[in-house]
């Protein structure tokens, strides 16, 4: 009994929070009539019907998007300019790929959008605002996995092309099985030589 009660208190706490979120996202919007103003029905932004009204996850968008990654990282998700969509970071290598999904995570759009009043690409404007964050990212990185030093005269000896195409391998998922083993196990350097 304890548990359909709270089942049944967090479902109703749940539709209060998403009732209120959509009135506060609808405006009403104002018509004029023979030069007098009238407030008419209020005008939907897009923000009403959404599962992810306030936050979306890196996590949940990854999960929804798995079979289109082809091996893109989920960079970074946030509100867009257009409402009722996320904007989702893309970054694979050095290329910054923003796409748009929809707040319930049913649809995606990719392409170029522009905005009508200031005839900016949004898409362009996203992509030279998030590339120098991923090399940031990278740095940081290798400075994480190597140490500080060690990491600073890699950085420098890969220069900025280098930077862009290197790739961090998470060992944890290279296959342990049937492996050949040369040299001594033990060694500090470990080589993997992976066939696709």
């Amino acid at each position: 009994m304890k548990k359909v009660k709270n089942k049944l208190v967090g479902t109703i706490l749940s539709s209060a929070i998403l009732f209120s979120f959509s009135c506060a996202e609808k405006p009403a919007k104002t018509v004029k009539s023979n030069n007098k103003q009238i407030k008419t029905e209020q005008v939907k932004t897009g923000w009403e019907s959404c599962l992810y009204p306030e936050t979306l996850t890196k996590q949940e968008v990854k999960d929804a998007l798995k079979p289109f990654l082809e091996g893109q990282e989920v960079f970074d998700v946030r509100k867009s300019k257009l409402p009722g969509l996320y904007e989702v970071i893309l970054v694979y290598k050095d290329k910054v790929t923003p796409i748009y999904v929809d707040c319930n995570l049913e649809n995606f759009i990719f392409g170029r959008i522009f905005d009508i009043k200031t005839k900016r690409n949004i898409v362009a404007d996203t992509i030279e605002e998030y590339t120098p964050k991923t090399a940031e990212i990278r740095k940081k990185e290798i400075i994480k996995r190597i140490g500080k030093e060690k990491g600073e005269k890699l950085i420098k000896l890969l220069g900025k092309e280098g930077l862009k195409n290197l790739n961090f391998v998470n060992l944890d998922e290279i296959p342990k099985d049937h492996n050949v083993v040369l040299g001594n196990p033990n060694g500090k350097i470990v080589l993997y030589s992976i066939e696709e």
